[in-house]
C-alpha cells in the first residue's frame, strides 16, 4: 500500500484482492481492513460500495468512485448517506485510498 506509517487504515505488507467484481484489502495477517463490491467500469469514473470492517467503518456502506489502471488502483469513498463522489479529490467526508502492485 503507498502511504505513511502503519496506523488504523494503513498496514505494511497488506494486499488488495480482486475476485469478479469484489475485492478485498487483506493485512498480513489475514484481517479484512475493507471491501468493496460491485466494481462498475462502466461509469466515468468507475463506481463501488466500500464496506468498512474495522473500528468505526464497519458494515457501513460507503459510495465510492475508483480507477484501475496499470498497476494501480485507488478508490475514493464518501461518508455513509452521502452521494457517491463524482471526481478524485481528497476533501473533509471523503477517504482516498491507493494501492500498487509489486512484484
Amino acid at each position: 500500500m503507498i502511504g505513511p506509517a502503519d496506523d488504523a487504515h494503513t498496514a505494511r505488507g497488506a494486499a488488495c484482492i480482486f475476485e469478479r467484481n469484489e475485492f478485498r484489502d487483506v493485512r498480513p495477517d489475514s484481517s479484512v481492513r475493507l471491501k468493496g463490491g460491485q466494481l462498475d467500469a462502466t461509469t466515468s469514473p468507475g463506481s463501488i460500495t466500500r464496506v468498512g470492517s474495522i473500528g468505526e467503518e464497519t458494515g457501513k456502506a460507503l459510495p465510492a468512485i475508483f480507477a484501475l489502471t496499470g498497476d494501480s488502483f485507488r478508490f475514493d469513498a464518501a461518508d455513509e448517506g452521502q452521494p457517491r463522489p463524482a471526481r478524485f479529490k481528497t476533501v473533509a467526508g471523503l477517504t482516498m485510498r491507493a494501492f500498487r502492485r509489486v512484484n
